[in-house]
């Protein structure tokens, strides 16, 4: 096992955790141009 395996370990969550948050920041977006489009 390497020396840095943890802190390999917590930067793939991390990069991990960031991905979700883009994800789930572009699908409100997404929502919310959805939902500004229905109303015109």
């Amino acid at each position: 096992m390497p020396h840095n395996f943890g802190f390999e370990l917590a930067s793939s969550i991390q990069l991990c955790e960031n991905a979700t948050t883009q994800v789930h920041k572009a699908f409100q977006r997404r929502e919310h141009h959805l939902k500004k489009h229905k109303q015109t």
